[in-house]
């Protein structure tokens, strides 16, 4: 996929993720992934 796809997503996350007040611990627990995964869309 191309980086204008993947940027646009950790975007997404990032939003959603601030606006449930959730750190990306708390995400990665919640969606069964590990902290560093939730870390990587955002590069």
């Amino acid at each position: 996929m191309g980086e204008k796809f993947t940027s646009r997503v950790g975007y997404l996350i990032r939003n959603f993720r601030i606006a449930s007040d959730m750190t990306q611990k708390e995400l990665a627990d919640k969606c069964g992934l590990n902290e560093s995964t939730i870390r990587n869309y955002w590069k």
